[in-house]
């Protein structure tokens, strides 16, 4: 209507230029939601520049009748080039008209953003659907999200009163790995599913399951990443934080100074360093890095993408010329507390054949799941290769070995192949959850020098890294603000989790629990069976808990001081 109003000679190429970009922006939001399993919001415009990366993964999640999307712009401009259709570039309309249409349209916009939100809705996916796609996105970019708590009212205290634990004072391996070394390696898009898996008899990790067996290893430790996924894994590693349901935390809060587990460790004599393979601009680690206070920081010119795989050098080239530069820090008679970001198996998960790829029945050929375990058998690999090295060098009695996956690698709705779907249940010997098995990741930790050895089915989360490893070093969080806990010595847990769920999504002790417009329309199901749960008010207590952590957390964050 407003084209009407305001052009004339150009007004068809206007029309046809407003309907591409349109188009075009609905293919993103398929992409995005095949990629993320989530709406996409204004914001995501801030990560057009890491496209050019990700190509790969694009192009595997594309469909060729997304191109649908386009038929009517093909169409009209095939009638307009033959001059088969007498389109009239003059059009009597009535501005009185035109406004009172605008205006009506405005109006109904307005009632369906502010009813669902008046309603309380709070899920995602359901104020997406209850107010209209172009809706949901004014309100997302106009909206005040602001939860109104009071970053003053923030204390530890506060946040233990609202988890609902008791303070302890003789703490289960406090100390045990006091003044090692920390080496923490993160994995790319590994699942604890992988773990012990064999395929026709052969196992696919046996290097990490070997190390599994023989240290601590949490078998029931999720994901919580939002936006940001590994760079948020990275970023509640090292400060304990929950990410946000809307940015990437790197980009949100890279230009704050953050007190953050580096920082914590400077004062016990520790050097940081963190290394990974690619840009340090992507997903903007150049100024995450020096807002977590890191000493040192690695990346693509200082691995210069020698035996290159996915956006940079391999993981046996990372964690060999990492360990080269740790061998200095403790020549100098420093400790080092290191992060290791392994990268070789990101999807799309392409392993070159040089590497000795895993062999695979005929029946996973061509499959997505059978790259995934091939990329999965060289991250074990190299890990294996890694600790070869740490002993070699003299560094594996006195370092204290952190491993997990960052987030999922095969996730719904990513997979819709019926030969990867029937494959996954072969080798779970059930229906693979779209949840629970998707953002179920590994975590073993190594204490040197010690008898440690078990398996542990608490739940935890990634917010709780940084506390499990304080208390294994020994090193106070007293008057620090994080809202992890200590699964050794706090089992009883509840994690929050947002951005691939609902926001009042929560994974406790028992339960999995996802809203619907409402906490009573929700989906609660045992963790263990898998089975429905009715909902009660006991329920209810742990969703409301998780939320007022969520409140916190955004809130403490905001606070923090720029630099």
């Amino acid at each position: 209507m407003l084209v009407d109003l305001v052009a004339n000679r150009y007004k068809m190429t206007i029309y046809l230029f407003i309907n591409l970009i349109i188009s075009t922006y609905f293919l993103s939001t398929i992409l995005y939601y095949n990629y993320y399993g989530t709406l996409v919001t204004y914001n995501a415009v801030f990560q057009l520049g890491q496209v050019g990366e990700v190509k790969d993964s694009v192009f595997e999640l594309f469909n060729p009748l997304y191109l649908i999307l386009y038929l009517d712009i093909a169409f009209v401009s095939l009638l307009v080039l033959i001059k088969r259709y007498p389109f009239k570039r003059h059009i009597s309309v009535k501005k009185k008209l035109v406004y009172s249409i605008l205006i009506v349209f405005l109006l109904i916009s307005i009632t369906n953003i502010y009813i669902p939100v008046k309603d309380g809705v709070i899920n995602e996916m359901k104020l997406g659907q209850t107010m209209g796609f172009f809706n949901y996105q004014a309100y997302t970019a106009f909206a005040n999200h602001n939860n109104n708590v009071s970053s003053a009212n923030i204390t530890y205290d506060k946040i233990r009163e609202v988890k609902g634990l008791d303070p302890k004072e003789n703490l289960k391996y406090y100390g045990v790995a006091k003044d090692k070394n920390v080496l923490v390696i993160q994995l790319e898009a590994f699942q604890d599913f992988l773990m012990h898996l064999k395929i026709d008899g052969k196992e696919v990790t046996p290097h990490l399951s070997e190390f599994a067996n023989k240290n601590m290893y949490f078998t029931q430790f999720y994901q919580q990443i939002g936006k940001g996924n590994t760079s948020d894994a990275e970023f509640m590693l090292n400060t304990s934080i929950y990410p946000t349901s809307i940015d990437a935390m790197s980009q949100k809060y890279g230009d704050r100074k953050i007190p953050s587990f580096p920082s914590i460790l400077k004062d016990y004599g520790y050097t940081s360093a963190t290394f990974h393979t690619n840009d340090i601009s992507f997903w903007n680690r150049n100024e995450m890095y020096e807002a977590l206070g890191f000493d040192k920081y690695y990346a693509k010119p200082f691995f210069d993408d020698k035996d290159k795989i996915a956006f940079g050098s391999s993981d046996e080239v990372l964690y060999d010329k990492s360990i080269d530069e740790l061998i200095k820090i403790v020549e100098n008679d420093d400790k080092f507390y290191a992060n290791l970001i392994a990268m070789s198996s990101h999807h799309p998960f392409k392993i070159p054949e040089s590497k000795g790829l895993f062999n695979l029945p005929d029946r996973y050929e061509d499959s997505t799941f059978g790259r995934y375990i091939q990329a999965a058998n060289y991250a074990d690999k190299a890990f294996g290769q890694l600790i070869s090295k740490l002993k070699e060098n003299g560094l594996w009695k006195d370092t204290l070995i952190v491993v997990y996956g960052d987030h999922f690698g095969m996730k719904l709705p990513q997979i819709t192949d019926a030969q990867d779907i029937t494959l996954i249940k072969e080798v779970l010997g059930e229906d693979y959850s779209r949840y629970l098995d998707t953002f179920n990741i590994p975590l073993i930790i190594r204490v040197p020098e010690s008898d440690i050895n078990e398996s542990i089915d608490t739940v935890g989360g990634q917010v709780d890294l940084m506390p499990i490893i304080s208390n294994l070093l020994g090193v106070s969080l007293e008057n620090k603000i994080y809202f992890g806990q200590d699964i050794l010595n706090y089992p009883d847990n509840t994690l929050g989790m947002r951005f691939y769920l609902p926001t009042g999504s929560f994974l406790s002790s028992n339960y999995f629990f996802i809203p619907g417009s409402t906490f009573e329309e929700g989906n609660l199901r045992n963790i263990k069976t898998r089975e429905k749960v009715e909902l009660n008010s006991d329920h209810k207590k742990y969703y409301d808990r998780v939320l007022e952590l969520m409140d916190l957390s955004d809130a403490y964050a905001d606070s923090l001081p720029k630099r």
